[in-house]
């Protein structure tokens, strides 16, 4: 079973102790390598950047300043929950960056999201599983 929404706002603590997490319509069952997946919390698909760029504080634009700011923020986050995480489960290490795997968990989460009508993204994921399952066989 995993929880795909953990983060402070479906999280609640008392003493420093998780007493409760709520938001269990994005819980899932399935094998463990579709499963597995970070915390939203830390999750992080960009650049790692552990340090604001020297160019930073004489950047004119908010709004790219800003992005740059989260983008440091969201790495640092992920660098040290990798640090505190390594070696836990070194399966689910192993899985998580992997290319193919990673391309399978986007194809269920868009399967198991398509109230929209969109298919799009569906679309292009299957469509590089095939070639990827093709290539390798």
């Amino acid at each position: 079973m995993w929880h795909w929404d953990i983060r402070p706002g479906n999280l609640f603590a008392q003493d420093a102790r998780i007493t409760g997490i709520i938001d269990w319509q994005d819980v899932w069952i399935g094998p463990y390598f579709l499963q597995a997946r970070r915390p939203q919390l830390v999750n992080h698909h960009g650049e790692m950047i552990l340090r604001l760029p020297d160019e930073y504080e004489t950047m004119e634009d908010p709004n790219e300043k800003a992005k740059v700011a989260d983008q440091v923020e969201r790495s640092i986050l992920l660098y040290c929950y990798n640090l505190e995480t390594k070696g836990q489960h070194e399966d689910l290490d192993a899985l998580l960056d992997l290319s193919q795997v990673i391309q399978a968990k986007h194809t269920v989460t868009f399967a198991s999201d398509l109230s929209d009508g969109e298919v799009t993204p569906l679309w292009g994921c299957l469509e590089k599983l095939t070639r990827y399952i093709f290539c390798v066989c």
